[in-house]
């Protein structure tokens, strides 16, 4: 309220808008605006007091916020901060804004708000150890042991060029409607006509069409592929649920907001 006591004080002395503006007290329209409240409270009148503080704040209301300070990603916040507890970078995220949720800014825009929604973060808890450097590796491999973490094995088991090859490869991963499939925005999809409605919200049908355009480069070019099958596995002993928990971390670690994916527990 200083500032506006200040320029008060130089109307009183009948300064005009234009001298408070090069003395660099405030901006010729809001000097304008203040002289206006003034008038209309009496401020102007050397025989009366200042305002107080108090009555100053409440004649001029609350602080409007600039509409630049209000990032354009606010209507994205619970997408974003989602994203950024998985882990995911910013690069990624800012081509997921663009392709998912029509997202026109700069990185830039994205690269400060993510840094507002990164600060707002709880800190992670931490219980640093520490080894010499001969017993890191015993210490490492008696923790896993005791954790009953094992490495998960990753394995590519084929690919499909066609839509017709994909749905049939779905359908057996579901086990023909018998398992349910987990896609990578969390929905769980089941019955015999979940291989079909994966295909459909993929839109391999067309992705299949766009592929088969005449190609006018090198000779001898193969159909692009439409989707890849990958397999998980850990030794026998692991729970289901713990290899079901390591799927989906690898698979988001690889693949979230760059590639569609979907998986199903086998545990035959």
């Amino acid at each position: 309220m200083f500032q506006y006591r200040q320029v008060l004080v130089r109307l009183r002395q009948g300064d005009s808008e234009r001298d408070i503006a090069r003395a660099r007290l405030m901006g010729r329209p809001k000097a304008k605006a203040l002289r206006l409240l003034a008038m209309e409270h009496g401020w102007l009148d050397p025989a009366t007091p200042l305002p107080e503080d108090a009555v100053l704040a409440a004649a001029l209301g609350p602080a409007k916020r600039p509409a630049s300070t209000i990032s354009t990603l606010e209507p994205h916040r619970d997408w974003v901060t989602r994203w950024v507890r998985e882990g995911i970078s910013g690069v990624v995220i800012h081509a997921a804004l663009h392709r998912e949720q029509g997202y026109r800014g700069s990185y830039s825009s994205v690269y400060r708000f993510l840094r507002s929604v990164q600060s707002a973060q709880p800190p992670e808890a931490s219980a640093p150890m520490f080894f010499a450097p001969a017993e890191a590796a015993q210490v490492e491999q008696i923790l896993r042991t005791v954790r009953r973490t094992p490495e998960v094995m990753v394995k590519v088991s084929g690919s499909a060029s066609s839509a017709k090859k994909a749905i049939a490869h779905m359908a057996y991963v579901g086990r023909k409607g018998e398992l349910a499939i987990e896609t990578d925005d969390g929905q769980q999809l089941s019955g015999r006509s979940a291989a079909q409605s994966l295909s459909d919200a993929w839109q391999l049908g067309i992705d299949e069409l766009v592929g088969r355009n005449p190609y006018k480069g090198a000779s001898g070019r193969r159909a692009g592929k439409l989707t890849h099958h990958i397999v998980l596995s850990m030794p026998a002993q692991t729970p289901p649920e713990r290899l079901l928990e390591a799927a989906k971390g690898f698979a988001r670690d690889e693949f979230a907001l760059q590639h569609r994916y979907a998986m199903a527990l086998h545990t035959d």
